[in-house]
């Protein structure tokens, strides 16, 4: 699998990474834990003295990172910024200027579904708590493409097809409109296809798993073209 990040203009890098990656991982998806919150030390904060409104511009001066990207990863997991560990009242104020002022990248190696798992489940537990749910615009996929792990991702997807963080979406010049389009590389091609079973999961969640499986199977043939590690177990 080449460096491919969704959602860009730049032009894909070719080189292969050859990342080991262990789909168990080392992070663990964790529930939304509040700070705690000492009521005394809120009240006489100056901080919350201010209008709500003036509050609302602080966090987002505060909040706004110098990229505008939360990058998801396995080994960092979801960074977030201090202030939004301080204590209950700022992370329920500001949660949601954090994750609506930046765009959220998931990085995926070796096609394993544990990063968009994690952020699956951090989203149901933000939804739970803050009533708010954040989506995932860009994926940058490294390492060598694994089918196995490709298949554990779809079943995911399979099974939540709700969910706006667990599907990939590539941007490339192959869209429905242009399938004809000069000037695409053989890796539009594959991670359109690749967005292609990804599409068809998502549109057959009353389908039985077995049956998606056994037809993912016969198209498996289709990313070989592209790349022979396509075909390795």
């Amino acid at each position: 699998m080449r460096h491919y990040q969704q959602n860009t203009t730049n032009t894909p890098q070719h080189n292969k990474l050859h990342a080991k990656f262990n789909t168990k991982g080392a992070m663990t998806p964790n529930t939304e834990a509040e700070p705690n919150d000492a009521t005394d030390l809120i009240a006489s904060s100056p901080l919350m003295k201010l209008p709500p409104e003036l509050r609302e511009i602080i966090y987002e001066y505060a909040l706004r990172l110098d990229d505008g990207i939360i990058q998801i990863s396995w080994t960092a997991g979801i960074p977030e910024p201090p202030l939004l560990l301080t204590c209950k009242t700022v992370r329920r104020e500001a949660i949601a200027i954090f994750y609506t002022l930046n765009s959220i990248r998931l990085v995926v190696e070796s096609l394993s579904p544990t990063v968009p798992l994690f952020a699956h489940k951090k989203q149901l537990a933000m939804l739970a708590q803050y009533q708010y749910s954040f989506s995932a615009s860009q994926v940058m996929l490294l390492g060598l493409p694994r089918w196995p792990n490709l298949l554990a991702w779809l079943r995911l997807v399979h099974e939540n097809s709700y969910s706006t963080v667990v599907f990939f979406r590539p941007s490339s010049p192959l869209d429905t409109n242009h399938q004809h389009s000069h000037g695409v590389t053989e890796q539009d091609q594959e991670m359109t296809v690749l967005a292609g079973l990804f599409r068809m999961v998502h549109l057959m969640p009353l389908e039985p798993w077995h049956e998606i499986e056994r037809t993912l199977a016969m198209l498996r043939y289709g990313l070989v073209r592209y790349d022979s590690e396509w075909d390795v177990e």
